[in-house]
């Protein structure tokens, strides 16, 4: 018999609405860069180019803050259940009915969130370092 872990009606709550929340924030983040760009219109080419640039920056940073977060996140949670040699590790609130892999497949898990977590620190790492390249190229 499969040991399950039930899902936790209250971390599925949360999940949902951390959806939609990002969802509309995405919709809301288009319309508001559209009419940013519109104003840019007609504007100075110079003032146009440090204006991109400085939204590249940002636009960059803002993108891979939550990345990072989630890079962190994955590590912590490899480091978990590669002590407890149980995934999900315990006191993990999970959002569907999860059976509970034990031992060696369990430290596999933990070893896959932690390259899973190194990929997404060297791509924000990566992403960052070549946006700020491209933008110091651009301005010399």
């Amino acid at each position: 018999m499969t040991e399950i872990q039930r899902a936790d009606p209250a971390a599925r709550r949360r999940a949902l609405v951390a959806a939609v929340v990002i969802a509309l924030a995405g919709w809301a983040a288009f319309f508001v860069l559209q009419d940013w760009l519109a104003g840019l219109r007609g504007s100075d080419p110079m003032q146009v180019r440090r204006a991109l640039e400085g939204a590249m920056i940002w636009g960059s940073w803002v993108a891979c803050l939550p990345v990072a977060a989630l890079a962190l996140w994955l590590w912590r949670a490899g480091v978990r259940v590669g002590r407890a040699g149980r995934y999900p590790p315990p006191g993990a609130q999970v959002i569907r009915d999860t059976p509970i892999v034990h031992g060696d497949a369990a430290r596999l898990r933990a070893v896959a969130l932690k390259l899973l977590a190194i990929v997404l620190g060297l791509l924000c790492t990566g992403t960052l370092f070549a946006v700020h390249r491209l933008v110091a190229r651009l301005e010399g």
